[in-house]
């Protein structure tokens, strides 16, 4: 069963259904269903994206070796990635399994964001701060606009919270 987008009315005490044929797909679904689950869709800003694939990947891009967090290529690469390891799901096809990263799209918020953070912080033993969304937007609205660092992880470097690894 595919869901149905409500939104909140004005008055903020019931839902607005703005299409036609959802209302009549909702009322169909009351003759037929006793139970109904609400979830609620919470957004993801594209603040947040932004802070996805300029720190989080962009790390990741940083300590893999053959990488430039520079790049965005690299960046892309590295989304891709993140895609099959923290959202990926298995498709059998001709009696294989493949595994295939599904789209991030609503997904940040879904605990998404969190696994790729949590992957940097078991790999890479970074610094929290570094990842403190807090620090990414000081860097995003004061430090950057103003010449500083144009990319966050070289701001992270600036002020020493961030070191590349040597062997």
């Amino acid at each position: 069963m595919k869901g149905i987008n409500v939104t909140v009315n004005e008055n903020k005490n019931g839902f607005h259904i703005p299409s036609e044929f959802n209302k009549a797909k909702l009322l169909d679904w009351f003759k037929e269903y006793k139970w109904f689950e609400v979830i609620p869709l919470v957004r993801e800003s594209k603040k947040q994206r932004g802070f996805y694939h300029a720190a989080v990947c962009a790390l990741y891009a940083y300590f893999h070796e053959s990488l430039d967090h520079h790049s965005h290529e690299d960046i892309e690469t590295v989304h891709q990635w993140l895609k099959l390891e923290y959202n990926g799901e298995y498709l059998e096809i001709n009696g294989k399994a493949h595994l295939i990263g599904k789209s991030t799209v609503r997904e940040l918020n879904n605990g998404f964001l969190e696994r790729c953070i949590d992957g940097l912080m078991d790999n890479y033993m970074i610094d929290p701060e570094v990842l403190n969304p807090l620090k990414y937007k000081h860097w995003r609205d004061a430090v950057y606009p103003n010449g500083g660092p144009d990319n966050y992880i070289d701001y992270m470097e600036e002020i020493k919270l961030l070191k590349k690894p040597t062997l």
